[in-house]
């Protein structure tokens, strides 16, 4: 019988362990999930200004260098559906250059200085089904 008091108040403890360790880290996870929130809007930004620079590098051999401003919308080339047309989202400043096998897009909250960090993309892979690669 002690035996199994002695078991018992090992798992009791090793649970109420386990619970506080999980609520001492809760706080942290919950910061970090709100940081990526936060980003979100840059990543997607940049992931949607790749997609129109493949498409004007694939039909018309080129890229667009551009900065386009908080809710600025810019047409990278024109075409009937307003595909080649970006607008960045109301806090984005998003910046494209050309490099020489293809292009590279950022993404910056022009309020807080959070950072979608330059992504390049060589001619002819397809941002959508490739991350790119950091210059």
């Amino acid at each position: 019988m002690r035996e199994a008091f002695e078991l018992n108040k090992q798992f009791i403890l090793g649970a109420v362990g386990l619970i506080a360790l999980i609520l001492l880290v809760l706080p942290l996870a919950h910061r970090l999930d709100d940081s990526l929130d936060d980003r979100r809007p840059l990543y997607e930004n940049r992931s949607e200004m790749a997609s129109v620079q493949y498409r004007h590098l694939a039909q018309l051999g080129e890229v667009t260098a551009a900065t386009v401003e908080p809710d600025e919308a810019v047409v990278v080339f024109p075409t009937e559906d307003g595909t080649g047309t970006f607008t960045a989202a109301p806090d984005s400043q998003v910046s494209v250059k050309p490099v020489d096998s293809g292009f590279c897009v950022r993404a910056r909250s022009v309020e807080t200085d959070e950072v979608a960090p330059w992504r390049c993309w060589d001619e002819g892979v397809d941002p959508l089904m490739d991350p790119g690669y950091a210059p």
